[in-house]
C-alpha cells in the first residue's frame, strides 16, 4: 500500500500524520510526503526562518519518519498561496494524482490558515472522479493544532489510527522544526501535540491516536 500526504508546509506532515507515518512504514507498507510551498517566513517585519533553513528542517524530518525528502510544488510562496491563481495549484495537483499510484491520500483539514484551506480546495477538486483506472481506496482530512479555532462541518466519518506506539517518533521527527516550534501552551509545541493524540486517544480508547476525517472510501 502506497501513502501518500499532501502538506501545505513543512511540519504539517508530522503535526498531521507523523503517527500514522511511521506505523504504516514499519507495517511493511510505502508513505509519500508532498509539501505544497516553501520559503522565506516572516513574522512582525522580521524574518522567523529563512528558505534554507525550511529546507534543512524538512530533510532532517523526513528522515527521522523515514521517507524520501519530499517535493516542494511551489518555492517562495509559503503563508502566500492565495496569491498564486487557483487553477495553477489545481492544476499542480492534477499531475500529481495523475502520475502517482496512491491507495491513500491524506490532506490538510481546511483551518484558519489561508494556505492551508486553498490546498484542501485545490486537493479536493483534482481528486474528482474522473474515470482514472487507479483511485485512492480512502481520501481524508487530517488534523492541525489549531482544530479548536476551525468550524467542523465535514460530514464525513471518523478514522482513528492508535499510534501509541509511534509518539515518540513523531515528536522525534516533530523536533526537527525548530524553527516552527512554540513553548506551551502553543498549539504547536511537544506538550500540545501530545495533549491532542492524548484526547483522540480517549475518543477512541487508545492511550495516543490521530483522528482523520473521512471524505471518500472505497472498499
Amino acid at each position: 500500500m502506497h501513502i501518500l500526504v499532501i502538506a501545505p508546509h513543512a511540519d504539517d506532515e508530522v503535526l498531521g500524520c507523523g503517527g500514522l507515518i511511521r506505523r504504516r512504514i514499519e507495517e511493511g507498507h510505502t508513505a509519500e510526503v508532498i509539501v505544497a510551498t516553501m520559503g522565506t517566513v516572516h513574522r512582525g517585519g522580521q524574518m522567523k526562518a529563512s528558505a534554507e533553513m525550511r529546507q534543512c528542517e524538512l530533510e532532517e524530518a523526513a528522515r527521522r519518519l523515514g521517507v524520501e525528502v519530499p517535493r516542494v510544488l511551489f518555492h517562495g510562496y509559503e503563508n502566500r498561496l492565495d496569491t498564486l491563481p487557483l487553477l495553477d495549484i489545481i492544476s499542480a495537483f492534477d499531475d500529481l494524482f495523475t502520475e502517482r499510484r496512491c491507495d491513500q491520500v491524506f490532506i490538510p483539514y481546511p483551518s484558519h490558515h489561508q494556505d492551508h484551506r486553498i490546498v484542501f480546495d485545490a486537493c479536493f477538486s483534482a481528486l474528482r472522479e474522473k474515470g482514472r483506472t487507479q483511485t485512492p481506496s480512502l481520501i481524508a482530512a487530517y488534523e492541525y493544532p489549531y482544530i479548536e479555532w476551525t468550524p467542523r462541518n465535514f460530514s464525513g466519518g471518523k478514522l482513528y489510527v492508535d499510534i501509541t506506539s509511534y509518539l515518540e517518533q513523531k515528536l522525534h521527527a516533530l523536533a526537527a522544526y525548530p524553527s516552527q516550534l512554540g513553548p506551551p501552551p502553543h498549539p504547536i509545541s511537544p506538550q500540545a501535540v501530545t495533549a491532542l493524540a492524548a484526547m483522540r486517544g480517549l475518543g477512541c480508547g487508545r492511550p495516543y491516536a490521530e483522528l482523520f476525517y473521512v471524505l471518500k472510501m472505497v472498499e
